[in-house]
């Protein structure tokens, strides 16, 4: 009305689920008073601050100058909740995700400024979390094509037209087939879309529970046929998402899949992330334990990234630990990094953990790796993710 500028503010806690979870709610409720107490604190008194539901705040900043005014608010949020809080003598770090709209740039409808502000706090949340994100034009345009990814993933589930390719693990001494990692592929009108554009929107979407179903039923009824007649029998990898680890229903269909294919559970090595395991970590140990138990192998990918914590190999299962291409000389030749390696090596192999190498690419790579003993190989040295026609081809001598 008084033809000025105007802020929302949208604040999401990061991980308060993970205070729920494990230190029960009644010390959840006593850290929302704690955090809008701080917050409250960053404000001037002018300004509209309301609870939304659950971990969810949004503040309206009237009469701003620029959206500077928003940019100091949303920073002062965010140091203002970087200091720990102690709550019924449990520390806990809390820390949020905050997107802002602006009035009248982005728009003057309360509802779409709502739902700009909201998608700039998922990117804030996507960019790392602990931070602000303001909406822009290009975020709306990313939502959108985001969005129509969503729902041509339902399509490809149903038409059944998502399909797997496999990188070939090698052994680097007689450069024989180990094992097969399974990795899923997608064509829309004939043009690869890649994996990492659309698994996150799958993950966000829940879809990943449904695609990673598919893709455990196809990879277990591939390595039946893979191995039928082989005297030596080789292995089959899976990825599992973080969502995946939550899905109570996962052991059970895991465990239908080997029985209907007759596939030995010890051939089937599921890979997760670190990253999935820091999400909800309460769950994951539940879950990761019960597939060990039915006897497949866990094994623990991208080991050496900023992720990377020893606590993982003794808190969970871990029977396989894949290092991490940012290790290999081809991607960093400095005598730190090959030093890193050599001592990661000798530490898996005291824990008496198989090891697998990711990213080998040159023949320095491979020597490196063979000079310090590692038995087992994946990479575009060898090989990129091939058809199953390709591996039976070129590896299994199968026309």
């Amino acid at each position: 009305r008084n033809k000025t500028t105007l802020a929302l503010l949208l604040i999401d806690l990061d991980h308060f689920k993970y205070v729920n979870d494990n230190y029960g709610h009644d010390v959840g409720d006593s850290l929302l008073i704690e955090v809008v107490k701080r917050i409250h604190n960053c404000l001037r008194g002018n300004e509209l601050f309301a609870r939304l539901g659950g971990d969810e705040f949004a503040i309206t900043l009237n009469n701003i100058s620029s959206a500077n005014n928003a940019t100091y608010v949303a920073q002062r949020i965010i140091d203002a909740l970087s200091e720990p809080f102690t709550i019924d003598n449990h520390v806990i770090s809390s820390a949020a995700s905050i997107g802002i709209a602006i009035c009248p740039d982005d728009s003057v409808n309360p509802k779409e400024l709502f739902k700009y502000a909201d998608i700039a706090m998922y990117k804030a949340k996507s960019k790392g979390r602990n931070q602000f994100s303001f909406f822009e034009e290009a975020m709306q345009i990313e939502f959108l094509a985001n969005f129509n990814i969503e729902n041509q993933l339902k399509t490809a589930l149903k038409d059944n037209s998502l399909y797997l390719h496999y990188q070939p693990v090698i052994n680097p001494k007689n450069q024989q087939l180990l094992g097969v990692e399974a990795l899923i592929r997608w064509d829309v009108d004939g043009v690869p879309v890649s994996p990492e554009k659309f698994i996150p929107i799958a993950e966000k979407s829940r879809l990943i529970i449904d695609i990673g179903d598919w893709v455990i039923k196809q990879a277990i009824k591939q390595l039946a046929d893979l191995n039928q007649q082989r005297l030596q029998p080789i292995t089959m990898a899976i990825n599992l998402s973080a969502a995946q680890l939550t899905d109570e229903q996962l052991i059970g269909f895991i465990d239908d899949c080997l029985k209907q294919h007759h596939v030995a559970a010890h051939l089937i090595e599921f890979e997760i992330t670190e990253t999935a395991l820091i999400t909800e970590p309460k769950k994951s140990v539940q879950i990761i334990q019960a597939i060990s138990d039915l006897g497949c192998k866990i094994s623990l990918d991208d080991f050496g990234t900023g992720f990377s914590s020893l606590s993982h190999l003794h808190s969970f299962p871990i029977d396989i630990v894949k290092l991490d291409r940012s290790l290999m000389p081809s991607f960093l030749s400095t005598e730190k990094v090959k030093q890193l390696l050599s001592g990661l090596v000798v530490l898996l192999n005291s824990l008496k953990l198989q090891i697998i190498a990711e990213g080998v690419e040159t023949q320095t790579d491979l020597d490196l790796c063979m000079a310090l003993g590692v038995e087992k190989i994946q990479g575009y040295y060898f090989d990129k993710a091939l058809p199953v026609d390709e591996i039976k081809r070129k590896y299994l001598q199968v026309n």
